[in-house]
């Protein structure tokens, strides 16, 4: 559905937190939490939310060509990781969502 849920486990309640995205796949708070990296792999692309504003719309952090369905991520010296079984490589990112090297991804 394109929705990230936040869920209150004492009240037994989700809401939602974000919207908009096209198929969700992976999800990685950044390393002050502020911020919340979401691989969607429908679109091809990992978008950032804005933690502190809860009506934050999705920002684009990276889009690359080469990539076919981004599912996984880590964070990794001040960068991301971003694991892509389609491509079957692991994409290493900047702070910035710039592309810094492709690495094959091993089976």
């Amino acid at each position: 559905m394109g929705v990230i849920y936040k869920l209150d486990i004492v009240r037994r309640k989700a809401t939602v937190l974000f919207g908009g995205l096209a198929g969700p796949s992976a999800m990685k708070l950044s390393e002050d939490q502020s911020s919340l990296f979401v691989a969607d792999e429908l679109d091809r692309k990992v978008v950032i939310y804005s933690i502190a504003q809860s009506s934050s719309v999705p920002k684009t952090f990276a889009k690359i060509p080469q990539f076919r369905s981004p599912s996984g991520l880590a964070l990794i010296d001040g960068g991301l990781a971003v694991s892509d079984d389609g491509a079957e490589k692991i994409f290493i990112l900047s702070k910035t969502g710039n592309l810094q090297v492709t690495v094959p991804a091993t089976p």
